[in-house]
């Protein structure tokens, strides 16, 4: 449960960073509101992209080595983004990272549902959840102090 809890709530801070740093990257880059809204938009994107066809994925092949990649993948993408030198690397970061993430909460619930009994998993449900509200307020209080 600690595994899905860690890897969830940083997974959710990546889906929700971008509003805390949105202000500085159009800063730095001189976007338009409607190029930042684009960059902030493409992570969803990917999301969608990704997330549809997950649980075919998970139930053909399986979820420890899938959501394994998904954590590699969202790994990798989220050091893109920092690494991108201009606004369409950023975009192309952030639809990379929402492709990535999207498997990742349909085999959090998939492990859920076949590791733990049925009396546990309503308090592992809610664990997982509560990982989404732990990850924006550790991300802010880490950025600013």
């Amino acid at each position: 449960m600690a595994v899905i809890f860690i890897t969830y709530a940083i997974n959710y801070a990546d889906r929700t960073n971008i509003g805390v740093v949105l202000p500085f990257i159009t800063k730095d880059f001189h976007l338009s509101n409607f190029e930042a809204g684009a960059l902030a938009s493409m992570f969803f994107l990917g999301y969608a992209v990704s997330q549809i066809p997950a649980g075919f994925w998970f139930s053909k092949f399986g979820t420890r080595g899938l959501v394994s990649l998904s954590i590699l993948g969202f790994s990798l993408f989220t050091y893109l983004i920092g690494r991108a030198g201009s606004p369409l690397g950023i975009k192309w970061a952030r639809f990379g990272l929402g492709l990535a993430e999207g498997p990742t909460p349909v085999g959090c619930t998939s492990t859920i549902n076949n590791w733990f009994p049925p009396k546990e998993k309503a308090t592992a449900t809610g664990l997982y959840i509560a990982s989404t509200m732990f990850a924006p307020s550790s991300f802010r209080r880490c950025a600013f102090g």
